[in-house]
């Protein structure tokens, strides 16, 4: 069984996805892993960095934008739970800092915890910090689903995700699916500066132009 698989989500930002793309490749050394890319009807760019990306495992390239749930459901490889021990839902503009195997080490040892996240949110309130070897953790009850690692054995329990609704994955996960993480009592932990979100610099993003003082520091 292999350790990790990664899948990114992508809509349009082809450069974003490419830096993303270029963090996944190095913070995955030392783990079996497969790497698929499924976009959501995104510009001839952005499918031009997708089918130049060789080391791919796998992507699929939808005609329109499904929403994060749907694409989800059609890339998510057949037997993935016997295949795979655990999985990474990521968003095409993060940049990671840190390897993924601390975040499977993590999962191994705790059991209070359904998940990581990699994407430290300050308007997701922490409950407590914790160390865990050098690392600094923190301890919450929800994030944001654009940097998620859980056991591929509880997202199976959260499936089939709702695709009619369009509600988000994040909450689905944390709070709504009937085998959410709150259900069962776990919690999320995050690790700051496990990664960078670009969307969230000034001038690069395309939903958020303006600079957001809270994450001044943190993106340095």
């Amino acid at each position: 069984m292999k350790e990790l698989c990664i899948i990114v989500v992508s809509w349009n930002r082809p450069h974003f996805l490419q830096q993303t793309l270029a963090s996944i490749q190095l913070k995955r050394e030392g783990l079996e892993t497969e790497t698929y890319v499924v976009d959501n009807g995104s510009d001839q760019d952005t499918q031009t960095v997708i089918r130049n990306t060789d080391w791919l495992t796998g992507y699929l390239l939808l005609d329109r934008n499904y929403g994060i749930n749907a694409a989800l459901e059609r890339i998510l490889p057949v037997d993935y739970v016997n295949r795979f021990s655990h999985i990474l839902i990521s968003d095409a503009d993060m940049v990671y800092q840190r390897p993924f195997s601390l975040a499977i080490n993590l999962l191994r040892h705790y059991s209070n915890f359904g998940a990581v996240s990699y994407q430290h949110s300050p308007e997701h309130i922490a409950l407590g910090e914790f160390e865990d070897g050098p690392e600094t953790w923190q301890r919450k009850q929800s994030e944001r689903g654009c940097s998620l690692i859980l056991e591929t054995t509880r997202l199976e329990q959260m499936r089939p995700l709702p695709i009619d609704n369009l509600k988000d994955f994040d909450w689905w996960v944390c709070r709504d699916s009937p085998h959410s993480l709150q259900s069962r009592g776990e919690q999320i932990a995050v690790l700051p500066g496990g990664a960078h979100h670009l969307g969230w610099r000034n001038g690069d993003s395309t939903w958020q132009t303006s600079e957001t003082p809270e994450f001044e520091s943190y993106k340095r």
